[in-house]
């Protein structure tokens, strides 16, 4: 490590190409672990760790057990509902095909 090392990375050095996450990733890491003061160094791993609790807990609130049985039970009181709310519809034949079964009838007599 070379404390005399003056860097100037930016996206711009690139020559405004977009460069990849991981890339990003890799020089955030270099950065933090060789070129960073002790301060910056705190700022970042308090950040990436208050990330990663907002991550977490997310994570705890979409599949927490009970919030997930509670969804499930919503999703089949709809859909009792629905089924309530259906009723039986009495099939009527059009007139032309009753008339065409009487025929029909009479012919096989």
């Amino acid at each position: 490590m070379d404390e005399s090392y003056e860097y100037n990375i930016t996206k711009e050095t690139f020559d405004g190409k977009t460069m990849l996450d991981e890339t990003a990733a890799i020089l955030a890491i270099l950065f933090r672990d060789y070129w960073a003061t002790e301060k910056q160094k705190n700022k970042i791993i308090n950040y990436h760790n208050t990330q990663r609790e907002k991550i977490v807990n997310e994570i705890k609130e979409k599949y927490d057990p009970e919030n997930v049985f509670k969804q499930r039970r919503i999703e089949e009181e709809k859909i009792d509902a629905k089924k309530e709310n259906l009723s039986v519809v009495a099939y009527k034949e059009n007139i032309f095909k009753r008339l065409f079964n009487k025929i029909k009838e009479i012919f096989k007599r």
